[in-house]
């Protein structure tokens, strides 16, 4: 599937075993924004220096959005080592003290995952 932008054009949807998987994380946002449909929510928005995927105003409620694509019904995350991810939960507890709640969304773009879970070999991850 493709979609006019800036550009000629990008892909951003493969169809795989008859089902449609997502390849933009654009998708994964605007899905969050219909899902919540809220006319505060805003795109992009940074705030106590970091820039949110989404961000609610009146609630002081940043979303950061993860997109993730897996062929099988249970998908570790991170499936590579993610240094970007790990500065990111810093600066989102620095926020989070300074009294804005975060709220730290996967989005499957794909039909075939049905759980995440914190890949145990990560720095992410918290027993």
């Amino acid at each position: 599937m493709l979609e006019q932008t800036k550009k000629a054009c990008a892909l951003v949807a493969v169809k795989l075993r008859g089902r449609w998987i997502g390849l933009s994380g654009l998708q994964a946002n605007r899905l969050l924004q219909q899902h919540y449909s809220d006319p505060q929510l805003s795109s992009e928005e940074t705030v106590g220096g970091y820039k949110f995927d989404l961000y609610e105003a009146d609630q002081k409620i940043g979303y950061e959005v993860k997109s993730v694509i897996g062929l099988t019904s249970c998908l570790k995350y991170p499936q590579i080592p993610s240094e970007r991810a790990l500065e990111q939960l810093a600066k989102l507890a620095g926020i989070l003290k300074a009294g804005i709640r975060v709220k730290y969304v996967f989005v499957s773009l794909g039909p075939f995952v049905k759980a995440i879970e914190i890949a145990s070999c990560s720095k992410l991850y918290t027993p």
